[in-house]
């Protein structure tokens, strides 16, 4: 048998070999579990600041990371009967535990200026922004022309006057217009005379020849063709003869009856005696309106079809908005739209009217148009006339509402604090000296007010004025916690 040295030093001998097998047992084991991944420091950091926060709370705050914290509902989310409505509570993670917030006493969160609010349940509507510009209703738009050629013999309107439908604006001087008089007059006196001469041969008609009495039947016709084209004519010139054009009446009454055709009797009581002629033509407003382009002046050759006066009528405009692309999914015809720019007092309230089929090459929007009532600045006139408020060409900002009445849990807006991507509001804890910060999911901010989609209660008290103050201090002893555990 061996001796017991010499056992001793043959296990001595063997024993590193035995060591390292061991060890490298133990790692494949090891990499066997974990995929043979190494885990990040960051990860190993987190854990163990995570595990040190945790020991480190106090009894009433135990479990306080978001979803737990007593500012979040227990249920996740609906009503409780004795709280009220409540927002869903926040899925989110966050690397590293955030710490608690400590002052001394409530004596130094006073002085500290910290100021707590409760959050609130409001039903507000949501909107979409979009810039736009007003611009004159292409229907409510009109470019008036004289419809023969002839003089300006009076003009009766300038650039910025208010005309009434009808309204005469100028009145021209034409010589087509007293041919085409003179041509209604005699084809009446023609129709008249081959009418009568049919009825006597129609009298007589056991000694005249049946052929006399077509042909007079057919020159009748053709004299009501020719007095028909005729009346056509000054109908196309914007000149309705009167009903009683129809009755019996000598030659000389139907020319003093056409004489100043289209013309209001107001206007022809101060011609005076001395204007005999019959070639005037009246250019009339087509709709209630301002003047807001006048290309006319007294004695000037004007030619058929050119422009003379541009009338729009500015009691309704439209409103021309571009809307992202990203947001054009939410529109729909009939949503109401609150318009303001600068220098309109007050907001000018419309709905959608229409929404493009495509989207603009260049801006890459979509473009949606409303027809705005365009009040006036002044309401308490008792009159329809005076300035207004929107202006053709004025650029400004609309809101379209695409939601009604959205139930919706919201803050101010100074409370929201963010830090490392995530929102984050501070909860006051029941010792009246600590705070929790407390991860959120924010919406829409509007009135200064912020809505909290996920992650509060509708009766939580939140810290408004001075979390800033709270943040910082976060953001100083997140620092201290790296520094003290490297």
């Amino acid at each position: 048998m061996r001796s017991v040295s010499t056992l001793s030093q043959e296990i001595v001998r063997r024993l590193p070999n035995a060591l390292t097998w061991s060890l490298l047992a133990a790692l494949g084991i090891w990499g066997h579990q974990h995929h043979w991944q190494m885990p990040k420091f960051s990860e190993l950091k987190s854990d163990a600041m995570t595990q040190h926060a945790m020991t480190a709370r106090p009894p009433e705050v135990e479990g306080a990371r978001l979803g737990k914290s007593p500012a979040a509902e227990p249920n996740g989310g609906g009503t409780d009967e004795s709280t009220g409505p409540t927002t869903e509570s926040a899925d989110l993670h966050h690397p590293i535990d955030l710490p608690i917030i400590r002052f001394p006493s409530a004596e130094a969160v006073r002085k500290s200026g910290i100021h707590t609010e409760s959050a609130e349940t409001k039903e507000l509507d949501e909107f979409v922004v979009a810039n736009g510009v007003v611009e004159y209703d292409e229907t409510h738009l009109a470019q008036l022309a004289a419809r023969a050629p002839g003089i300006a013999w009076r003009v009766e309107k300038k650039v910025g006057d208010p005309v009434s439908k009808g309204e005469v604006l100028a009145i021209l001087d034409s010589t087509e217009v007293g041919d085409a008089k003179g041509e209604l007059l005699e084809t009446i006196v023609t129709l008249h005379l081959k009418s009568e001469l049919l009825r006597r041969l129609e009298k007589g008609r056991s000694s005249v020849p049946e052929r006399t009495i077509r042909e007079a039947q057919a020159d009748e016709e053709l004299a009501y063709v020719r007095h028909f084209n005729a009346r056509q004519a000054l109908i196309n010139l914007g000149l309705p003869l009167p009903t009683e054009w129809g009755q019996e009446m000598p030659v000389e009454q139907r020319a003093r009856m056409i004489q100043f055709l289209g013309i209001p009797p107001s206007i022809v009581a101060g011609f005076g005696d001395d204007v005999a002629t019959a070639n005037l033509i009246p250019l009339k407003a087509p709709f209630d309106g301002v003047v807001i382009q006048r290309e006319i002046v007294i004695g000037e050759v004007v030619e058929a079809g050119r422009p003379q006066f541009e009338i729009a009528d500015v009691s309704r405009m439209l409103l021309k908005l571009n809307i992202r692309k990203a947001d054009a999914g939410r529109l729909a015809i009939g949503q109401d739209i609150r318009f303001t720019s600068d220098g309109i007092p007050g907001e000018v309230q419309s709905r959608l009217t229409w929404i493009a089929t495509e989207v603009d090459e260049k801006t890459r929007t979509v473009q949606v148009r409303a027809e705005a009532d365009n009040p006036l600045i002044d309401s308490h006139s008792g009159t329809q006339e005076g300035p207004r408020r929107l202006r053709a060409h004025t650029f400004g900002t609309a809101r379209i509402r695409v939601r009604d009445e959205r139930r919706m849990v919201v803050v101010p807006s100074s409370a929201i604090q963010s830090e490392g991507g995530l929102d984050l509001v501070f909860v006051p804890l029941p010792d009246g000296r600590s705070f929790q910060p407390h991860p959120v999911v924010i919406g829409n901010t509007r009135d200064n007010q912020t809505e909290i989609v996920r992650g509060l209660r509708s009766d939580a008290r939140v810290v408004t004025l001075g979390s800033f103050i709270l943040k910082s201090e976060m953001e100083r002893e997140q620092l201290a916690a790296k520094a003290h555990n490297p």
